[in-house]
């Protein structure tokens, strides 16, 4: 069996909605390569190896992205890069409960969380790490200085001050929801205001926001931030002091609250809020990985299939959206080149076929080129669809 035919089959051989199957991987093998394998044989190449394989290829993708990040458009030029960071839950067999476990024991007993950093502006893939169900999202990823000049926007699942001051120790910046169960002490101003204003320092953050008429307010809040043990020192608290932006929505008379720590010549209240939007990116991204790559329900209860085709699913989804950016830079970007993930996305698995074609070795191709005469010499009643279909190829 040629390893680099069965490595680009299973990355690029799915382009169906919903449920992955082995059969059709290994159908599409032998149309591709004009070999027959047996059905035992190919199903013992789904092992260990070929998962850490198709995980080598998913690292080399990534890899490839982060050397060279396009430099954000705006006033978010200030940073090197712009990350959404979030994860979702991969629905398991039963079976795998034990090393598996899901977050809820009655409706999904087993299951596996893929947490994802996902750039901003592109909606590429730079981190992933996958774990069970169980795994709190905000303690997946360390925090190195390869966040360095970069800002991080997360949702209200990484609302930990510890993780905040992290991110701000390696000289990186983050944007988040701040959760209506926290309610900080307002210790400074940030923004004047003309007038009588009304003071709110010293009070705490939800008393300050009751009643009152200003449409954003920018204030520094203290935050009680726990410090881990690190070898001989013991565990302990400190206070950090962290931006506070609330924004107030006219339709829906809400307060929208977010925490950061970029500074105010660089993003203004308003541009806080804004900025947020973007991490909304990660969702098409989980999207299209479940709705178009395969990234839904696993078909085996074999941990070595799960992660091959987990890891599979994320490469699609990486190189689809590597393609759109391409695309985007060749029609010179902007709101009117605009092209939706989704949208590109099923154009692209439209191609997919034909790309697996073109990145098979020249012997393999021959192969299906000997397997169609054959097939045409037994029918010729097939002379016109396979000659159609050799010409799409």
């Amino acid at each position: 069996m040629d390893i680099h035919a069965l490595l680009m089959t299973v990355v690029l051989g799915v382009s169906v909605r919903g449920r992955v199957s082995l059969a059709d991987l290994r159908r599409i093998y032998g149309e591709v390569t004009g070999t027959v394998v047996a059905r035992s044989s190919f199903y013992d190449r789904f092992n260990e190896g070929l998962a850490e394989l198709v995980k080598w290829l998913l690292d080399a993708l990534m890899a490839d992205s982060r050397d060279a990040p396009p430099r954000p458009p705006g006033p978010l030029a200030f940073f090197e890069d712009v990350l959404c960071e979030d994860a979702s839950i991969l629905q398991l067999p039963d079976e795998m409960a034990e090393a598996w476990p899901g977050p809820r024991t009655n409706s999904s007993p087993a299951a596996a969380k893929v947490h994802a950093r996902i750039r901003a502006t592109t909606g590429e893939l730079v981190k992933v790490k996958l774990t069970h169900g169980r795994v709190a999202d905000c303690k997946a990823f360390g925090v190195g200085h390869e966040l360095r000049n970069t800002l991080l926007l997360f949702d209200q699942g990484y609302s930990s001050q510890s993780l905040w001051r992290r991110v701000e120790s390696v000289g990186g910046y983050f944007i988040t929801r701040l959760p209506a169960d926290r309610d900080p002490v307002v210790v400074r101003h940030l923004r004047r205001h003309r007038g009588r204003a009304r003071k709110v320092k010293d009070m705490p953050l939800r008393l300050a926001l009751a009643g009152l008429k200003r449409t954003v307010l920018d204030v520094e809040c203290a935050f009680r931030c726990k410090v881990r043990r690190y070898r001989a020192r013991t565990g302990r608290h400190v206070t950090e002091n962290f931006r506070v932006v609330a924004v107030h929505n006219a339709e829906t008379r809400e307060w929208h609250v977010y925490v950061t720590n970029v500074p105010i010549h660089v993003l203004t209240g308003e541009l806080v809020a804004r900025t947020y939007r973007l991490r909304w990116e990660v969702e098409p991204f989980f999207k299209l990985g479940k709705s178009g790559s395969g990234l839904q329900e696993m078909p085996s209860a074999n941990e070595d299939v799960v992660r091959t085709l987990i890891y599979a699913a994320l490469c699609r989804a990486t190189v689809s959206m590597r393609g759109r950016r391409e695309v985007q830079a060749l029609l010179g970007g902007g709101r009117t080149h605009h092209i939706h993930a989704l949208s590109w996305h099923r154009v692209w698995l439209l191609h997919a076929h034909a790309a697996l074609r073109l990145l098979l070795p020249p012997p393999a191709r021959l192969a299906l080129d000997q397997l169609r005469r054959l097939c045409v010499e037994a029918n010729p009643n097939r002379w016109c669809t396979l000659t159609s279909f050799a010409e799409a190829a």
